[in-house]
């Protein structure tokens, strides 16, 4: 997990070092970087800090405040499947229309892409009907 953090205070190189170590030795911290330039710091971390546990190994001349977080939580909502998003409405509309409807519903729409598949594969062809007839042959073998 990759945290930005705000932190003031800072004045020298020397200060730099003294946040890095004072923050390196928080439980769970595998990396920091931090700038004086900048105020600012990233901690990678193998799991959530609170920021009472990193202003407590700093200064007080030093002030810390979070800034931004990258956890995996925030990433998967993004990347969640449509079936995954759309599963609820899915369910609400199977059990709540008819079943003919959601029949006719659906053998419409896989009719539709099956006739657009079959239409790309065979370009010269217009309608359903030549579609049909492209398979006359092959059936009655």
């Amino acid at each position: 997990m990759k945290t930005n953090y705000t932190i003031t205070g800072m004045t020298c190189s020397s200060c730099e070092a003294k946040v890095t170590e004072a923050l390196k030795s928080v439980k769970h911290v595998t990396d920091v970087s931090v700038s004086k330039d900048t105020n600012s710091g990233t901690i990678q971390s193998s799991k959530p800090i609170e920021i009472n546990e990193l202003r407590a190994v700093l200064d007080n001349k030093y002030t810390i405040t979070s800034i931004e977080t990258n956890t995996p939580e925030k990433t998967n909502e993004a990347s969640k499947s449509w079936l995954a998003t759309y599963k609820p409405i899915l369910l609400i509309f199977g059990f709540k229309i008819p079943k003919p409807i959601t029949f006719f519903f659906i053998s419409s729409v896989f009719t539709y892409v099956f006739f657009n598949i079959l239409n790309s594969l065979f370009p010269e062809t217009k309608t359903p009907f030549e579609l049909n007839n492209l398979f006359v042959p092959v059936i009655r073998r």
